[in-house]
């Protein structure tokens, strides 16, 4: 009878004590994009053949998102509130990124409830007219 009043009570504590990293609740996700160089558009003859960045994430309802951002800053953030209880679920981020300098780095980032989750380094590469360009891919499972 010892022993099985010891096994409930350490399934008791063991239960209780394990935490997922995001349970079914709303999670706040920042995505985070840091480089050495300036974001610019790539243009040609007059035409914007490129956005400084683009960048593909999962939004506030689970789903994934496209935008083109006008930037010509350095770094780019966007904080959402995941309200999508689905479990478990894939956050995506995709980032390219043009810019002002042919040579550098640059830096993806995925935070949930504050925390890093994913990141990567990317080395900026030469692209067209004299600019630089560099990619990121990330993906995280939350539970």
């Amino acid at each position: 009878m010892k022993h099985l009043f010891l096994l409930s009570t350490i399934a008791v504590f063991l239960f209780t004590g394990c935490k997922k990293d995001s349970g079914s609740g709303n999670v706040t996700l920042k995505y985070e994009i840091e480089s050495s160089s300036a974001f610019t558009p790539v243009i040609l003859n007059g035409v914007q053949l490129i956005p400084p960045l683009t960048v593909t994430y999962i939004n506030e309802t689970g789903q994934q998102q496209r935008e083109e951002i006008n930037s010509t800053s350095s770094s780019w953030s966007k904080t959402i509130q995941l309200t999508n209880t689905q479990r478990p679920i894939a956050i995506l981020f995709y980032v390219s990124a043009s810019t002002l300098n042919s040579q550098g780095t640059g830096v993806v980032r995925i935070y949930a409830n504050g925390s890093l989750v994913a990141s990567q380094n990317a080395t900026i590469m030469g692209g067209l007219t004299g600019t630089g360009l560099f990619s990121g891919n990330l993906v995280h499972n939350l539970f």
